[in-house]
């Protein structure tokens, strides 16, 4: 039984593997918290972009 403790503990092939997932998982919160925070600017900006040009076609539109 020591044997089988001692030999799972000197093998290192399985942590590299959980090591890239774990960046892989911190890399993935990262850009879901950037979504997040940016989400609201964006569709302002967008929102914003969107007026501007409805009402430069309804001025055209209208002739003036």
């Amino acid at each position: 039984m020591k044997r089988l403790f001692r030999q799972l503990a000197k093998d290192l092939r399985g942590a590299t593997a959980i090591e890239y997932g774990l960046i892989i998982a911190g890399i993935a919160l990262t850009i879901f918290a950037a979504f997040s925070l940016f989400a609201g600017n964006g569709t302002s900006i967008f929102n914003g972009a969107m007026n501007t040009t409805s009402a430069t076609l309804e001025a055209s539109r209208s002739g003036n």
